[in-house]
Formats: C-alpha cells, structure tokens, sequence
C-alpha cells in the first residue's frame, strides 16, 4: 500500500533504516531500505505530494522532464532539503562522508527547476510525487534512492 503525504505531515522520528544488503543496482555498493512507521501503519518508503503546481512536461526523445520556476517554491525546497538531510544524517550523524554526486542531491535537483520523470503525465491534472525508497552508499559517496512519477486520482 502506498499513502502519499503532505511534507509537513513527515515526522522524522518515524523514519528507520533496514540493516544495508548488496546493492544491485550500483556495483561495490549497498543498499539501505526506508520504512516509515508510527502507531496507525507501516509503509515501505515515503511519498511525498510535489507542492509545485505551476509546471511544464515535455518530452526528450522517450523521457520526460518536468521544469519549474524554482525561485516559486522555496519554502517547499528547504522543507524537502531539510529532509533529505535528516534522512541521510541517520547513517552518518557526524556527516563525515560526501553525498554528492551529479544528480543524487534532490535538493539540488529542485533547486536547478527541473527533473526527469519515470513515465509520461497519465492525465493533465496528475499529482506529481517524490518516492524516497532509501539510501544507497559506496566506498566514496552515498545518498537517497528517489524518483519523481505520476499518481492517478
């Protein structure tokens, strides 16, 4: 079951990580997985409803992006940045490895006003949506395991 949520619903204390298995995706790599629990459910990763309704789709040959006048929405980009770093800070606490890597900072991501999208928009009033799944990590960096979709009402 997947439960989307506003970003000022998310409690932090209500994130936990599973112990890291091999990644499979990135070689030399693991692979921590992200549950969001409190006392009502347990999900499996977070969900969390894009507050950015002023937006452009289009196509680059068979991927799609979405581009957006960042300076609009900060307030929702710091809250969004503020979790990431929360996220990420409960393997490194004392923050002494890099998580940066081209595209694997959504903070930056928001910030430059645009992103790419797992599929095409399903209707023209579709919800966009942030799913954080977890933390993947290698010898040199780490950082969330996301992507950005559409949701059907």
């Amino acid at each position: 079951m997947n439960i989307v949520m506003n970003i000022d619903n998310i409690d932090n204390n209500n994130i936990f990580l599973a112990n890291e298995i091999k990644n499979t995706i990135i070689n030399e790599g693991v692979f921590y997985k992200l549950n969001y629990s409190n006392h009502i459910l347990t999900l499996t990763n977070l969900l969390i409803k894009l507050e950015i309704p002023e937006y452009t789709i289009f196509q680059n040959y068979y991927k799609y992006k979405c581009a957006f006048r960042a300076e609009k929405y900060t307030d929702f980009i710091n809250k969004i940045t503020a979790l990431e770093y929360s996220i990420l800070h409960k393997i490194y606490p004392n923050n002494k490895r890099i998580y940066r890597r081209a595209n694997a900072n959504i903070s930056r991501l928001l910030q430059s006003g645009g992103f790419k999208l797992t599929q095409q928009p399903l209707e023209k009033t579709s919800t966009i949506a942030l799913k954080i799944s977890g933390i993947w990590e290698t010898d040199e960096s780490y950082g969330l395991t996301y992507k950005f979709l559409f949701l059907s009402k």
